[in-house]
């Protein structure tokens, strides 16, 4: 091989590092950063030799973008959802909504529930109101349906919501009143039902009060100052009653169930 003359070899040099240059001029973008302090890499993106930006680095720009701001939404929306919370409860002992859906979904490790719906339902003070009509889908007798029965509209995630220390309104129309009940405990059944615990605020008695949400079946039983009331619910149909009013078989004679003053035996 002939030797190369000096003039050649810086020649080769002065290309070589020329061409060095102008690649990373092209196509090493800049790292600005965004108002919001985040990396904005794909502000600067690297182009073809017509000047053109490469559609696949175009598209990947845009899917982070939307991906950080799907997290920004995302954070905003958790703690609007913790403020309306916050309206709707308190409870000392669950002051945050993770904790209050963890416990529901501990009854029910079958189910979900949705956080948004949740906090809606809680905003309602009361799990029934009344309807002016007895609901079709109810299995009465055309003599059950005048007996005395308040037909209602049934909301059993208004119950499932419920935490020990929560407090509801009792509405009994027959009465003519609304009555508070304070959550004392709840228990889950094998059968997958819940049963709520509880007792009437206010009095120096101790007024107690039962519901059980099942599936598609609830039952309540309230021990009021006038006399205990029972509930029904299929699915969101359901009725309350005077328990001697539903029982009584002649004026003298009753099958009316009180419970227990003492209240259920813990489990």
């Amino acid at each position: 091989m002939g030797k190369r003359t000096p003039g050649l070899l810086i020649l080769s040099t002065t290309v070589v590092a020329i061409g060095f240059f102008v690649f990373r001029d092209t196509f090493t973008p800049s790292l600005p950063g965004d108002a919001s302090g985040r990396s904005s890499a794909f502000e600067a993106l690297p182009s073809d030799k017509t000047g053109n930006t490469m559609p696949d680095v175009v598209e990947k720009a845009d899917n982070i973008r939307e991906h950080e701001d799907a997290v920004d939404d995302s954070g905003g929306d958790i703690a609007d959802l913790q403020a309306r919370y916050a309206e709707v409860s308190d409870n000392p002992d669950y002051p945050q909504l993770e904790a209050r859906m963890e416990a529901m979904q501990e009854r029910h490790p079958g189910r979900s529930f949705d956080p948004e719906k949740v906090v809606e339902t809680m905003a309602r003070t009361e799990a029934w109101e009344r309807v002016a009509t007895h609901p079709d889908d109810l299995p009465l007798t055309p003599e059950q349906k005048y007996d005395g029965r308040e037909f209602i509209h049934f909301n059993p995630l208004r119950i499932e919501t419920l935490m020990p220390g929560d407090t509801l309104q009792i509405p009994v129309w027959q009465l003519g009143t609304h009555f508070e009940m304070r959550v004392d405990r709840a228990e889950t059944h094998k059968n997958g039902s819940v049963t709520w615990h509880g007792h009437l605020e206010n009095y120096n008695e101790s007024h107690r009060v039962v519901i059980t949400v099942g599936e598609g079946l609830s039952l309540a039983g309230i021990d009021t100052p006038n006399g205990h009331y029972v509930l029904q619910a299929h699915g969101e149909s359901g009725w309350i009653a005077s328990s001697e009013t539903l029982f009584k078989r002649n004026e003298q004679e009753t099958d009316m169930v009180i419970p227990s003053k003492e209240g259920p035996e813990n489990p």
